[in-house]
């Protein structure tokens, strides 16, 4: 190892998903599981007793602007024209 990265990873114009931990508040973290391909993602909470809409779709609206034009301006649509 030359320790310029991770010899397990991927550049992420090669994958079609990405998995985004997303902090909630306090100590409750989710993962969401962004399907590039079929355009939608997905959020997986562990914790069972927990399902505020609300609260989700508040903390994910950032990233529904944000996620789409990252992508834009680090060039993935270029290098990935079929999604």
């Amino acid at each position: 190892m030359d320790g310029r990265g991770d010899i397990m990873s991927k550049p992420f114009t090669d994958v079609d998903m990405m998995f985004i931990p997303v902090n909630l508040g306090s100590d409750h973290w989710v993962l969401a599981r962004a399907n590039l391909r079929a355009k939608r993602v997905r959020i997986y909470d562990s914790l069972v007793t927990f399902h505020d809409e609300k609260i989700y779709l508040r903390k994910f609206k950032p990233l529904q602007v944000v996620f789409p034009q990252w992508l834009q301006d680090v060039g993935f649509y270029n290098i990935r024209p079929e999604l």
